[in-house]
């Protein structure tokens, strides 16, 4: 069997994240350290439940509402935040377990293959059965093979949701989405032939170059942020652009950043993002028929953006700091803070050094829902006496390396 750990491997090479939907009860000291270990790769982790209780049949719902409060208190105590996404075990649920569900959860999705479903419309529509979409499911944990193969060929065809095309200043293109399911935290693919078949079918839909394949967790709470996004007090000059992004969605829930495009006067040959005090030196630009846009990731919380034809002034490195190491039993979760006062962390790498081996953890990310600076490795062994090196670059292109040896 390929585990959640594995295929994970195989995504950051593709470009792709995935959500886990794991049942607490079930976690023990390796799940915890595997799962760490996504969380600080971008990957998500949402719940499946305390128990893997049946829906479709659950009589008690006061019952049901204990052990899926159960399941949120888990991820919050161990992982750090509050899970938004819940999935259904077997797929399926009764309308009043599904009450009890949507009213914890942002979402609650299962594998319903009924005709309510509309591709053109998400979330909205899918907040009480939110369907699969798991390329190739032969060999799944569960019985609905069929219906996901099918759901991903529906979604290959659809035209799915788009932020509006029309808007200068929306861009992130959900269409179609492509939210995996890794069944009870562990194994999904249980031989060769659905293994080697669900990788070319991923490496067909990221090459179409519309495609943001991402979590389940993510995408949700970026539409969330992005649909209670606006833009305020624009103001244009010839060396300036600036505006005030404000969103009325809760980003303690939802901290994730979203892309904001907008355009710029051709002529411009350096550009400059300033976000509040803060500067991008390196926006993404794009040209199309002789126009430019610049666009580049904010959390919105009612900051002042300019866009500046000009070079940037930081020139102050990241600080890298309280380094903190959690041993279990199967090995150490390593954390560390990166502050930088004057631009935006882009790229954390480590090293790890041991006795015996050197190992590279590229592209750490803070874990999605944390909203905060902490970065941090997973590692299946104990560190104790190894050498940690770790080198972070920020968006002004500012360096900073620091050698420790942990203890």
């Amino acid at each position: 069997p390929v585990t959640d750990l594995e295929m994970a491997n195989l995504e950051e090479q593709i470009g792709v994240t995935h959500t886990s939907f794991i049942v607490t009860s079930r976690i023990d000291n390796y799940t915890r350290l595997y799962l760490t270990n996504l969380l600080f790769r971008g990957f998500d982790i949402q719940s499946h439940g305390y128990h893997h209780e049946n829906l479709a049949n659950i009589t008690d719902m006061n019952s049901l509402r204990e052990s899926l409060s159960r399941s949120i208190r888990d991820i919050e105590r161990i992982f750090g935040f509050t899970p938004i996404i819940y999935a259904y075990p077997y797929g399926n649920a009764s309308y009043a377990a599904s009450d009890v569900a949507i009213s914890l959860f942002d979402v609650a999705r299962g594998v319903m293959d009924e005709p309510i479903f509309d591709l053109g419309k998400w979330p909205d529509v899918y907040r009480r059965y939110c369907p699969h979409s798991l390329p190739y499911a032969d060999g799944v944990c569960d019985e609905t093979v069929g219906i996901i193969t099918r759901r991903f060929n529906e979604m290959l065809r659809a035209p799915g949701p788009i932020f509006d095309p029309d808007s200068n200043f929306w861009d992130k293109s959900l269409k179609p989405q492509m939210f995996k399911l890794y069944g009870h935290t562990a194994h999904s693919f249980l031989n060769e032939t659905s293994w080697n078949t669900f990788i070319q079918a991923m490496k067909q839909i990221v090459s179409r170059g519309d495609v943001w394949a991402t979590s389940w967790g993510e995408a949700f709470a970026y539409e969330t942020v992005r649909s209670h996004t606006t833009i305020s007090d624009i103001i244009k000059d010839n060396d300036c652009i600036s505006f005030v992004i404000s969103t009325s969605a809760n980003i303690t829930r939802y901290p994730i950043p979203i892309t904001v495009r907008t355009e710029v006067p051709a002529e411009w040959n350096m550009i400059t993002v300033r976000i509040d005090n803060k500067e991008i030196s390196t926006p993404n630009i794009t040209r199309t028929d002789g126009r430019q846009f610049v666009m580049f990731d904010v959390l919105p919380a009612g900051q002042q953006i300019q866009i500046i034809h000009g070079s940037p002034t930081d020139d102050s490195p990241p600080v890298i700091s309280d380094i903190h190491l959690q041993h279990l039993a199967n090995g150490t979760i390593i954390r560390f803070n990166v502050i930088d006062s004057g631009g935006f962390v882009t790229d954390v790498n480590a090293t790890l050094i041991t006795d015996n081996s050197t190992l590279s953890f590229p592209h750490l990310r803070s874990p999605i829902f944390w909203g905060n600076c902490t970065y941090g490795i997973a590692h299946f062994s104990d560190t104790i006496g190894s050498t940690l090196h770790l080198r972070v670059m920020d968006s002004n292109g500012n360096i900073s390396e620091f050698v420790t040896r942990l203890q």
